[in-house]
């Protein structure tokens, strides 16, 4: 048993399905941030670098080619 509790039990694929969701979730979330960063342009200081990095680490866990499609690094790889 894992730490997380869902109330009643759920399936294999509905958990699944709920971390895909929360995967996608935490992505639009860091794009977003990135987006606001592009668009409003602050005076590049030590806070902006460090959101700006932060945003970019997401591309080692995962990558989006066109916003819509998100593919997991490594999940199906042999």
């Amino acid at each position: 048993m894992n730490k997380y509790t869902l109330g009643k039990q759920k399936t294999l694929s509905e958990l699944c399905q709920k971390k895909d969701e929360q995967i996608e979730f935490l992505w639009r979330l860091l794009d977003d941030i990135s987006t606001a960063g592009d668009m409003f342009k602050p005076e590049i200081n030590g806070y902006f670098k460090c959101v700006t990095n932060l945003c970019e680490k997401r591309s080692e866990v995962a990558e989006s080619e066109d916003g819509q499609t998100l593919t997991i690094k490594g999940l199906f790889s042999s």
